[in-house]
């Protein structure tokens, strides 16, 4: 990295993508220069970038004219109307930030709401598939985030349907050299997506060679990463080029690789003492752990005898240890009644001494709540589950321009990405099954040899648990884009304009394994009487669907009943019988054609009029074709999915037009203003040909207003939209089967409103739709999900910003404050099952809540299947409306010390409002502080560089604290555990992560960083109801702990 030598000043980056003719080199003054620079928006959001000027050469002064991000109009200063983060790829590895995502996550427009990272798509079903990475800006999704690489469209990659954003996997930092991060709606200059902000990766195009070697391992093992990257470039007489290949691996970080994460407790409070109140394991003395349980078959008894504690669930355990005996439980107690009849070593459990008191059979027994802490939670399949997933990634890049004569230049650039992404999981299945002599055992309902020493007038679901439930994504991204761009001749209608055509095109192929289990191994046999030989001729049945048959196969006796299956132990022959992988692929291209010019139109008193004009063509097709037996429906706890299969064509003409209005007057130093349209026609396409078409107009106007020389404001208004995702509109029908106590907040509702697990509204609203209050329906529901076709529209927003800049002549300072307001109509999202029901009853107005109508139950009265939910539809819809409001705060001040320079950035951003209103007769959500979303995060860089050689710094990065608190009041005003009165904890404490690090330059190019983050081992935030263990997992919060990295590059010319 080269500093000018007369100050010692490093200069910050700016945000041009293209320079009019290559120079060798742009010379300024170096406090002019920054102050040309630190007027606009274009303040840096990390820091100091690398060099601009490369000499003193006096011959070298020619001024670049530039586009920067956000218009298509060159000029020749560094204004922006709009605000800008610039962050550069040096102040990244100074940093230790090993990749393109943790570079994003400096800027606080995404800090400030929980994005996509490796971990999140592990933990939740999210967008791109597994190992995905994206960024929203302003607390919006991702897919209204506009990608770009140097000013041009880059298509989505991922696997599943579910395709719809740039994955930051596929360009590494090696391959660029800064992002400018646009915070403002651009859909009249870029078109669909741009809804919250453009994101342009610009990429590295200097000459000469460079080796770069990177590591980072954490003081506890889990999530090591290692970088090796080498570019070369090199510039020739009518061109110049640049390679860049880069291989990235992380290993994969589990969750009992750390405390925080292996446990999952109540974390519960007395509201009276503010103790903790959680229920003791005898086993260990410590706060009981609730995951997935293990080692137990539920109950369902009809008979009326009192032999099982009254609580819910109704379930029996083995006891493998002993402990349950040990602890003084007792077992099934048999009577005369004919109640529930169970092998030795099999104990009632969940329940504590509330649940039997004044129950005969129990007499004498004195429990207290162990039976509740000897529930067998924490299997060792849980410590091995992933957290964030392993990622090994191989990438080669080039870009190159040509000088055809003095006015054509040509230009490409190629992009081919490879990932692999595995992850480990565990699970429970079960089956349903009667007992040895259920229901009396009279040969015609109920006997079941498998179930040897189970009975009564009962039936039985045997809950085993397994590790074969593992994750592999692989995705080959490729991008090519080939281009002319210069000037019109001084003969031409427009001489000295500038323009440029274009063609890109991308094209994303994935594969996704998945264990699964067969559907027909299991659901054949449910409440079988006898051995699998005896049904279907010793074959299960397969199963159609969607055009696809998938043949039976011969069957094997699952020992159901058997503890070792329960425990995860079972036979290869049962092994093979129930589980196999599955293999999806997925194709994406996009293809995009756009040309455009630009130049001066008239003079004006206060400057040239300028202008751009452009056309835009893109078309976008997916075809995802899942495994044979997911098109089948032959995938157990699973969703049989279609394919999903269109294209998508957007033709678009654009104008804008820069006007100066005011220069040189009394506190009228500058004024200009910037109009931009565009309208655009979009064209949807099905497989079998039928097609929707839709138009609209974008507009944005901005002002720029130089007051004084320290003073610049700046304004902007229009609209921006987002055309719906190939996937939300051609989903393949998704037809999944849910347990009903999955999603029927009224299963049980008696029990459920005893224990605390549901609220008294919930069960008043159960109570008026006639559902009983003992509801216990065996059958689960369907499930169906799929595309919005012919029946979703865009997305539209309404963006305005205002802002201002202060650069003073007594300090090297800067200080940008920007306002921000963003809503969108029409916005398309989809619910789950769970959030349809569970909303729907929860709802104050109940009669009249709209998502009462998206599902079906059966009608009340006598009979095993009396208001059973039968179906639940949960298509992409368009809801009602979302609202962003926020502040951007950033300063940068620099002093020359005795010590060195010394250069302070920091940037904070407050959001204001952030709610949504999803349907039309719904109330309004707000979501503003709440988990994922806090009100207020920042960063702080302090870097000190005592010589040209050496530079310090310290890294401090702040997110706000969250509370669900009043969600929480609202859904359950008197929350307990167990039926005892409890407090829970609903909130995140303000987190600050701090580092340090330090970088050493050599002669011969040798450059060696170093330093640690979270240096004081910060854990990220315990909650009641945490995601793994009790930390939420939400993008903003680190899971490593403290983490050391080294960083070597050497640099050739």
């Amino acid at each position: 990295m080269m500093a000018v030598a007369k100050t010692n000043i490093k200069y910050l980056m700016i945000p041009l993508i293209m320079a009019k003719r290559r120079t060798k080199g742009l010379v300024m003054d170096t406090k002019l220069f920054l102050k040309a620079l630190l007027q606009t928006s274009a303040i840096t959001a990390v820091a100091v970038g690398t060099a601009f000027a490369q000499d003193n050469d006096s011959d070298a002064t020619e001024a670049n004219e530039v586009v920067v991000t956000g218009s298509r109009i060159k000029s020749d200063t560094f204004t922006s109307p709009v605000a800008i983060d610039v962050l550069t790829v040096e102040d990244a590895k100074i940093e230790g930030i090993a990749d393109l995502g943790g570079l994003l996550q400096t800027s606080t427009a995404a800090s400030g709401s929980s994005q996509i990272t490796s971990a999140v798509s592990a933990a939740f079903v999210s967008d791109g598939g597994l190992g995905a990475e994206s960024v929203g800006l302003r607390g919006l999704a991702a897919n209204r985030t506009l990608d770009l690489i140097n000013g041009r469209r880059a298509g989505p990659s991922g696997v599943r349907g579910s395709i719809n954003t740039f994955d930051l996997n596929s360009i590494p930092l090696a391959g660029i050299e800064r992002v400018d991060i646009l915070k403002d709606g651009a859909s009249s200059i870029y078109g669909s997506d741009a809804i919250a902000g453009v994101i342009n990766y610009i990429t590295n195009k200097s000459d000469g060679g460079e080796i770069d070697a990177y590591t980072s391992i954490s003081e506890e093992s889990g999530g090591e990463q290692y970088r090796l990257s080498g570019s070369w470039g090199q510039t020739f007489d009518k061109g110049r080029f640049r390679v860049t290949g880069d291989y990235f691996k992380e290993e994969e970080l589990n969750r009992g690789s750390r405390d925080y994460l292996d446990c999952d407790e109540a974390y519960a409070f007395s509201p009276d003492t503010g103790g903790r109140i959680d229920v003791v394991d005898p086993r260990t003395g410590d706060y009981q752990c609730r995951d997935l349980i293990w080692g137990h078959i539920w109950i369902y008894d009809y008979s009326g005898n009192n032999n099982t504690p009254d609580s819910f669930p109704n379930i029996a355990q083995y006891d493998y240890d002993g402990s349950l005996a040990s602890n003084g439980l007792p077992g099934y107690i048999q009577n005369a009644g004919g109640g529930v009849e169970a092998p030795a070593g099999w104990f009632p459990i969940y329940y504590d001494q509330a649940d039997i008191a004044g129950n005969p059979t129990f007499a004498g027994y004195d429990v207290g709540d162990r039976a509740r802490g000897l529930v067998n939670y924490d299997h060792p399949f849980q410590d091995e589950e992933t957290l964030s997933p392993s990622t090994e990634r191989y990438t080669f890049m080039f870009d190159g321009d040509y000088e055809i004569n003095s006015n054509i230049t040509a230009y490409g650039e190629a992009l081919f990405n490879r990932r692999v992404t595995k992850s480990n999981g565990y699970r429970q299945y079960w089956n349903y099954s009667y007992g040895e002599t259920s229901f009396g055992g009279d040969g015609t309902l109920g006997t079941n040899d498998s179930g040897a020493g189970w009975g009564g007038d009962a039936w039985f679901s045997p809950t085993a648990i397994t590790d074969i439930n593992d994750s592999k994504t692989e995705i080959d991204y490729m991008r090519f884009v080939g281009g002319l761009k210069g000037e019109l001749g001084e003969d031409a209608l427009l001489p000295g304009w500038s323009w440029d055509v274009y063609a890109q095109h991308s094209d994303s192929s994935g594969k996704y394994t998945n264990d699964q289990i067969y559907n027909d191994s299991i659901r054949n046999y449910n409440f079988s009487t006898g051995s699998c030989a005896t049904i279907n001729g010793g074959m299960t049945t397969g199963a159609t669907g969607n055009g696809v048959t998938v043949d039976g196969r011969p069957c094997v006796d699952v020992p159901w009943f058997s503890a070792d299956l329960m425990n995860g132990v079972m036979s290869p022959e049962v092994r093979d019988f129930l589980f196999f992988e599955t293999t999806g692929k997925t194709d994406y291209t996009q293809t995009t054609i756009e040309g455009f010019i630009s130049g001066d139109l008239i003079k004006a008193p206060a400057g040239d009029i300028a202008a751009a004009v452009g056309v835009f063509y893109q078309r976008d097709e997916i075809n995802d074709v899942p495994d044979d037996h997911v098109l089948a429906g032959n995938v157990w706890g699973s969703s049989s999915a279609g394919i999903t299969a269109g294209s998508q064509s957007s033709k678009a003409i654009y104008g804008e037009l820069a006007v100066p209005l005011a220069k040189g007057a009394t506190f009228f130093e500058s004024l200009s203003a910037t109009l931009s349209g565009r309208y655009t026609e979009i064209e949807t396409v099905t497989l079998s040909g039928e097609s929707e078409k839709t138009d609209g107009f974008n507009y944005r106007a901005t002002v720029d207003w130089q007051t004084i020389p320290s003073v610049r404001l700046r304004a902007s208004t229009g609209t921006s939209f987002r055309a719906p995702g190939l996937f939300e509109q051609f989903l393949g029908n998704e037809t999944s089967f849910s347990s009903q106590r999955s999603i029927d907040p009224c299963f049980q509702w008696g029990d459920g409103l005893s224990s605390g697990a549901i609220t008294q509204r919930v069960a008043d609203n159960c109570a008026a739709d006639g559902v009983r209050d003992d509801h216990r329906p065996a059958i689960s529901a369907d499930v169906f999900r799929g595309g919005g076709f012919g029946v979703l529209v865009p997305e539209t927003s309404r963006n305005y910003t205002f802002g201002g800049v202060w650069t003073p002549d007594f300090a090297d300072l800067s200080v940008a404050l920007d306002y921000f307001d963003i809503t969108i109509k029409d916005e398309i999202s989809t619910l789950s099952a769970s959030a349809i029901v569970g909303g729907c009853y929860a709802s104050e107005n109940f009669s009249t809540e709209p998502l009462c109508n998206f599902f079906n139950r059966n009608p009340p009265g006598p009979g095993a299947d009396d208001s059973r939910i039968t179906d639940v539809t949960a298509t992409f819809i368009n809801v009602n409306r979302q609202e962003n409001r926020g502040l951007d705060l950033t300063v940068r001040y620099g002093q020359d010390t005795q010590f060195g320079r010394l250069e302070i950035n920091a940037q904070a951003t407050h959001q204001l409002e952030s709610r949504g209103l999803l349907l039309a007769d719904d109330s309004v959500e707000d979501f503003n502080g709440e988990l994922g979303e806090p009100k207020t995060t920042g960063f702080l860089n302090v870097t000190l560089q005592p010589s040209d050689a050496w530079r310090v710094r310290w890294s401090v990065n702040h997110i706000g604290r969250t509370s669900n608190n009043m969600r929480a009041d609202r859904n359950d005003p008197s929350p307990t555990l167990y039926g005892v009165p409890a407090k829970y904890k609903n909130f995140t404490e303000s987190t600050t992560y701090h580092g340090i690090s330090g970088e050493y330059s050599l002669d011969g190019g040798w450059t060696f960083r170093a330093g640690i983050n979270n240096l004081f081992d910060e854990h990220p935030p315990a909650i009641s109801s945490g995601d793994t263990g009790n930390v939420p997992i939400r993008s903003q919060y680190d899971y490593l702990g403290r983490t050391g990295f080294l960083n070597v590059t050497k640099t050739f010319n």
